[in-house]
């Protein structure tokens, strides 16, 4: 690099180059809550027969979409209903429920339902506050443990019988008690749900967001060539090493903008920010 740079200037190039990396790596963390607004939160009620999924379907809906009996297996297609929870969409879906020996009709919802949990985002598992634990509810939780899940512990206005096992609660990311008969605690299940998405970290401010998966690969490579450019020209480096780390910043930036600039703003871009001036 050219002596005749002062440590100030060298400074406040670093500080440039540190707050352009700032600004695209916010960017870059608005991908989740961008592809959330454009696409909603895939959320799947998942549990055994007969513990209130689709009344909790309906509940949520404020719809009496789902059909809802006494009777085990109601459930034998998947229902989808678009929700706004506080400003965020959700594709809630009401599944069949799992259980052993099912027969042939409610085995095909079964196996939709193992499809959907597979394509989840969110998993909000319903039991029966007044049954116990059953080799159902295990094998239920078996196929859905490596997701996001919300436990759900319903019909909580009838005896408690329900013990669940400690490995369950801690897999989980929220245990909520409700009744959806009773309509009691729906609003704290909401509040879980909203919550998984983790929005709360978001700038509400933030006007610009991305939801392309193109551009967050774009600006994963424009902030790794900004810190190699930093890293280099704080090393004190040959000028070339960090003008071509920007060089290649700057073609990243023209990638996801679908604009390439030329070399007069290139060379606008170096003059501003004073590397060999």
């Amino acid at each position: 690099m050219e002596e005749d740079i002062s440590p100030q200037a060298r400074e406040i190039l670093l500080g440039r180059l540190d707050s352009a990396a700032e600004s695209f790596q916010r960017l870059r963390d608005s991908y989740q809550r961008g592809t959330l607004l454009k696409e909603g939160v895939r959320t799947v009620l998942a549990g055994t027969t007969n513990t209130g999924k689709s009344l909790i379907f309906n509940v949520l809906s404020e719809e009496d979409r789902a059909i809802v009996t006494p009777h085990a297996g109601t459930t034998r297609d998947v229902i989808v209903e678009e929700l706004d929870l506080r400003g965020i969409p959700f594709l809630l879906h009401d599944t069949a429920g799992i259980r052993r020996d099912p027969d042939e009709i409610e085995g095909i919802g079964v196996a939709r339902s193992l499809e959907h949990f597979g394509r989840a985002s969110l998993i909000l598992f319903v039991i029966d506050a007044s049954r116990e634990w059953s080799e159902d509810d295990w094998n239920c939780w078996k196929q859905i443990r490596e997701k996001q899940v919300i436990l759900v512990v319903n019909k909580v206005d009838l005896e408690r019988r329900m013990k669940v096992p400690p490995e369950v609660t801690a897999g989980c990311l929220a245990e909520v008690e409700i009744s959806a008969l009773k309509g009691r605690n729906v609003t704290d299940l909401i509040d879980a749900m909203v919550g998984s998405c983790r929005m709360d970290q978001e700038d509400p401010g933030e006007s610009c967001l991305i939801s392309n998966l193109r551009q967050k690969e774009c600006l994963d490579q424009v902030i790794e060539n900004l810190g190699r450019c930093r890293e280099a020209y704080a090393a004190g480096t040959s000028e070339e090493y960090p003008l071509q780390d920007l060089r290649q910043a700057l073609e990243a930036i023209g990638r996801m903008t679908g604009e390439v600039r030329n070399e007069d703003i290139l060379d606008q871009i170096f003059k501003t920010f004073c590397i060999g001036k």
